[in-house]
């Protein structure tokens, strides 16, 4: 808790001031992975090997949480790669808590049971899934999915708070209310991201269509109206719902909007949300095509902050559930404290 509280007064004095820090960051500690999905980019045969074998050690690690806690960092996302697959991962996660920094981690789920001593000390665990049986391990491989949930109840019942975080895809668009009912089973929070918002995007095959979309978005927000354990917000959902322009468009800063359409909230990535994949780039944002900042290897991380502050790309907002959210959390909106609250009761 006091962890949580250090984080909203971190965001209450950038609401009330014209600062950029990156309090969110989100750090790819390794891009190695025990299992190939379907659509991720980083083991694409398209990426160098050496991309794709990137990992930072120890020390590289406790070097960039210092420099951005320094810069202001007070939540952190652990990811991959499949971040648990890290040799030194418990070590990662005891120096964030030691340092008073909120830690999420993101993983496929498969490895938890090995390292449960070891994620102790995460504030949260979001598990991908993609689908219910078959239709999340046509991607992600056979048997992941009974482990995946075997693991999450392991972690439950060690008081570990869980989510479920799926990626909408046109192979489980009709069948996700499934995975829902499964996540209310469980009493885990669910919440999801579209596939056009990583290099997924470029599989034709699991593109969904814009009216397709919108039907979608407006099914999952009668869902959470009934009151089923989905995290993404109202606020969220009802963006991408009224979402004026392609779903894979970007928004810019001086768009004009069909007529009847408002704008959503703005996008704090590069204001107060920043990636570091595990090749130690820095990223305005992660959306496919995005221009990258500079290497926190070649110039350090106030350096590499400072540049991207400076550059910032000249758009407004995306229709990327993370980025939405992100951006609620940043700004205290109430919808924002409202899921948090969520899923701090949610056991």
């Amino acid at each position: 808790m006091k962890k949580i509280l250090n984080l909203t007064y971190n965001l209450l004095k950038l609401k009330f001031s014209n600062a950029s820090k990156p309090v969110m960051l989100s750090l790819y500690i390794t891009n190695k992975c025990n299992l190939r999905c379907s659509y991720c980019f980083i083991q694409d045969e398209k990426v160098p090997q050496e991309v794709r074998n990137s990992e930072f050690t120890l020390e590289e690690i406790k070097k960039i949480i210092d420099d951005f806690y320094r810069l202001g960092t007070r939540m952190i996302f652990l990811l991959g790669g499949e971040p648990l697959v890290h040799k030194k991962f418990g070590e990662i996660v005891e120096y964030i808590h030691r340092k008073g920094i909120v830690i999420h981690v993101n993983t496929n789920g498969t490895l938890i049971d090995k390292k449960i001593d070891e994620l102790k000390f995460a504030d949260g665990i979001c598990v991908s899934l993609d689908g219910i049986g078959e239709a999340n391990d046509s991607h992600r491989g056979k048997g992941v999915y009974e482990l995946a949930i075997s693991n999450i109840e392991k972690a439950k019942s060690v008081g570990l708070k869980c989510r479920i975080h799926s990626m909408l895809t046109r192979a489980n668009l009709h069948k996700f209310e499934e995975l829902v009912h499964v996540a209310k089973e469980l009493g885990v929070m669910i919440t999801i991201s579209p596939a056009h918002y990583i290099e997924a995007g470029n599989n034709k095959e699991l593109i969904i269509k814009d009216d397709e979309y919108r039907a979608f978005w407006g099914k999952y927000y009668e869902l959470k109206k009934q009151g089923y354990p989905i995290g993404n917000s109202l606020y969220t959902i009802e963006a991408m719902i009224n979402w004026p322009l392609g779903y894979g468009e970007i928004m810019m800063k001086n768009a004009k909007l069909p007529e009847g359409y408002q704008r959503p909230i703005p996008c704090v990535n590069s204001k107060y949300y920043v990636g570091l994949s595990a090749d130690g780039i820095l990223h305005y944002c992660l959306k496919p095509g995005m221009p990258i900042g500079p290497n926190v290897k070649d110039v350090g991380v106030l350096n590499a902050w400072e540049t991207l502050v400076k550059t910032r790309p000249d758009c407004y907002a995306c229709a990327s559930t993370n980025t939405i959210e992100y951006s609620l959390s940043s700004c205290l909106h109430k919808s924002a404290i409202a899921n948090a609250i969520k899923f701090q009761l949610f056991r």
